[in-house]
């Protein structure tokens, strides 16, 4: 994350310069990690459970020995 955006945070916060420039190490480290927490995560896709008996019936076996 670029310092200027940081630093734009962080006066929105209400920090004045004085604080940014003693705690900027750790303000940048907060903004990094709330951002970290605001990205959505990509749901995992579910994996479709497996059909024997469609694959047995896709491979020509009949219907019924499959189902047995």
């Amino acid at each position: 994350m670029k310092h200027e955006r940081i630093v734009e945070i962080v006066r929105e916060a209400g920090f004045v310069q004085a604080e940014l420039s003693r705690y900027f190490p750790f303000l940048k480290r907060l903004v990094e990690l709330v951002e970290q927490e605001v990205k959505p995560k990509r749901a995992k896709k579910a994996k479709a459970a497996f059909d024997a008996v469609a694959c047995l019936i896709e491979n020509g076996v009949t219907e019924e020995a499959a189902q047995a």
